[in-house]
């Protein structure tokens, strides 16, 4: 389950419902804020991967790659997972509002 919501006027907040990431929104906020960026994703990192799938990011916090549950290279122990809660522009996801 997904749910959308809109927490200020330029951003939706998207948050898996089957998981609780503890976050500060507001951090998350200002950080979309001052890149301003389109789309971000919470990541967190674990030291147990064996439950979820992993997600490479470069020096500038850019998505690199996912990698699924089951695909990750045996030797890989610990990384950043997604952590189920997205802050997406209001304008991309226009296109798809019900009117």
């Amino acid at each position: 389950m997904l749910l959308l919501v809109s927490l200020c006027s330029f951003l939706n907040h998207v948050v898996n419902g089957d998981t609780f990431f503890d976050i500060q929104y507001e951090i998350l906020e200002d950080f979309v804020k001052s890149k301003n960026t389109e789309f971000l994703i919470a990541l967190r990192y674990s030291n147990d991967l064996s439950r979820y799938g992993i997600i490479e990011i470069d020096d500038t916090y850019k998505v690199i790659s996912f990698s699924e549950k089951g695909q990750i290279q045996e030797n890989r122990i610990d990384g950043y997972i997604n952590g189920g809660v997205y802050f997406v522009k209001k304008e991309i996801l226009e296109p798809y509002y019900k009117t």
